[in-house]
């Protein structure tokens, strides 16, 4: 094989330098074949700590390094827990940990008697998000926790900062089991250190999506003289709203001793796309050997090719794919649907209606689920002193929004919850075969001959006011754009309108389906904001229901069976 000028950089450095090294690959640019090269130019008797960013790649690398000795090979959280157990720690796994901080904590139980049922769900998860999140940012202080919180936009039922300060301690307390924040945070805190072994060489894959506790925690691997070898892409960084902070890539460039280097050249993504690529980062450019490409507009849906991948920035409008590519004969599957499926069976077991009412003729499970939503925006506006614009506009609502459009697309055809729940399973276990329906966060490291994206208009977020939000925004557009080989295609959006509006539409459309649900289930507004307009003027514009939409653009009524999904019409 030829190697590229960049990738001799890096051998170079690793054979004749002394400094550390960071690797800034861009999309494509074969690094797991560098730096699995760059092994071989590092003396056996020198001990390496490859760490990999899940199990999976663990196995890839093991099976493409083969058996050497003075290599360990594992993920950040194996790491974690090995270190634990060297110094005598527990490693029984037990992932709701601080739900039983929950269900014991005198303070806890004190506040859940005074809040409404509604908020009690709402106040447990923010307690278990904001102790994972500082747990990965290090955070312990009442300051620190705050400052997590402000960056997440995580708003309080009642004193959650507090309690969470609370559930740090226990966790450092209760070591008789561990959940997977554990692994990563608590070494570090009891400031544990490898009792049998440390490194000559420590490579980091995958270092943009390092948080905090786990640089700290594979730092302590290291011994005098060791060289760290860390390879990422910080265009490429996420997975900030799991804790990761965009600036991790740049702290380790500015460590002593460092040294960057680039892997600029994309073998897999055609020219052309690499050309548009350039609109959200410096740092790739096109194999002078690879083809042209294709980047096409305002595609048919007809028109997504077999054993293709399907990207979209949220849930919803890919469930209303998934049903028109069955229903035209075409076999689709939807990567990492259990989050969306468990929020989906939680709201089932919350609501008693078992009627779905799809068109909110009358009051039913989705009419239900839109009241608690629009409860809850009540209550945040007047607990926080919010707009409901603010709120309607916030991560929170529109994720909870996003779940309700998707139960409504599955609910097609169906007049009962357990009708869903049924259907639900049935789709769990069909194959996972054919066009591979992704949103941008789980299709990471994959890539396909053709990518189509569905409703680009989401990209970026409107509603993304941080810096922060911001710049992770145009990573998800890089992230996206790249998982191609051939063709980058861009699906028409005219049959998904309601998922596609600009915020204005959106914010009519909240209003306007606000107003028929407190009708529908006689439900009264705990506050009174303006959105700027009058009763009168939301009645002038012509305003859709997502089921609205639905209905119109997809079949009404949809029979699946694990080994033949067919469209019937009664």
């Amino acid at each position: 094989m030829e190697y590229s000028k960049y990738q001799k950089a890096v051998f170079d450095e690793i054979v004749n330098g002394i400094s550390n090294i960071v690797i800034e690959a861009s999309a494509g640019s074969a690094k797991t074949t560098t730096i699995v090269k760059s092994l071989d130019f590092i003396p056996n008797d020198k001990k390496i700590l490859f760490i990999a960013f899940n199990k999976e790649i663990v196995s890839e690398l093991k099976e493409k390094i083969g058996e050497r000795k003075n290599i360990t090979i594992c993920t950040m959280h194996s790491l974690g827990r090995d270190l634990l157990r060297q110094n005598g720690y527990s490693i029984e796994v037990e992932e709701n940990k601080y739900q039983t901080f929950i269900r014991t904590n005198e303070s806890v139980s004190d506040i859940i008697s005074q809040l409404k049922p509604q908020d009690i769900g709402r106040f447990t998860h923010n307690i278990i998000s904001l102790t994972s999140l500082c747990r990965n940012f290090m955070a312990r202080t009442i300051k620190q926790i705050r400052a997590v919180a402000d960056r997440y936009s995580i708003t309080y039922t009642r004193g959650e900062d507090k309690i969470v300060k609370e559930a740090l301690s226990w966790g450092m307390e209760h070591l008789d089991c561990i959940d997977f924040d554990d692994m990563i945070w608590l070494p570090n805190v009891k400031n544990l250190n490898p009792k049998y072994v440390k490194y000559d060489f420590i490579f980091l894959d995958e270092a943009q999506d390092a948080n905090n506790a786990q640089i700290e925690l594979f730092l302590r691997y290291r011994q005098k003289g060791t060289r760290m070898v860390t390879v990422g892409d910080k265009n490429q960084s996420i997975y900030n709203f799991r804790g990761v902070d965009g600036s991790t890539f740049d702290k380790l460039k500015s460590m002593p001793n460092t040294k960057s280097l680039p892997l600029s050249i994309s073998y897999r993504c055609p020219k052309k796309v690499v050309e548009f690529a350039k609109k959200f980062s410096d740092n790739i450019e096109p194999y002078e050997k690879n083809e042209e490409g294709e980047i096409n507009y305002k595609v048919n849906i007809n028109d997504i090719t077999d054993n293709s991948m399907v990207l979209c920035r949220t849930n919803a409008p890919l469930m209303f794919l998934f049903f028109n590519l069955l229903n035209s004969g075409k076999k689709a599957f939807i990567l990492g649907n259990e989050n969306i499926f468990g929020k989906i069976t939680s709201f089932a077991n919350e609501i008693e209606f078992d009627n779905l009412e799809l068109n909110r003729k009358k009051d039913g499970f989705i009419p239900q689920l839109y009241k608690l939503l629009f409860d809850k925006k009540d209550d945040l506006c007047s607990e926080f002193n919010l707009t409901e614009t603010q709120v309607y506009c916030g991560e929170y609502f529109r994720s909870q929004y996003d779940v309700i459009q998707s139960v409504e697309v599955l609910s097609i055809g169906l007049k009962t919850k357990q009708e869903l729940l049924e259907r639900i399973e049935r789709i769990k276990e069909l194959p996972n075969v054919g066009i591979r329906l992704s949103t941008i966060h789980k299709s990471k490291g994959l890539e396909s001959d053709d990518v189509f994206i569905l409703c680009p208009s989401l990209m970026p977020s409107r509603f993304a006011k941080l810096d922060w939000e911001i710049e992770e925004e145009r990573h998800i557009q890089y992230v996206a754009f790249t998982r191609c080989k051939k063709t980058l295609n861009f699906i028409n959006e005219a049959d998904f309108g309601d998922f596609t509006e600009n915020k204005n539409d959106y914010l009519e459309r909240i209003n306007r389906l606000e107003q028929d649900i407190n009708k529908l289930t006689n439900r009264q507004k705990h506050i009174v904001y303006s959105l700027g307009m009058t009763d009168e003027d939301f009645a002038d514009k012509k305003i859709s229901s997502a089921s609205t939409q639905v209905e119109k653009s997809a079949p009404q009524n949809i029979e699946y069976n694990t080994n033949n999904i067919r469209r019937r019409r009664r």
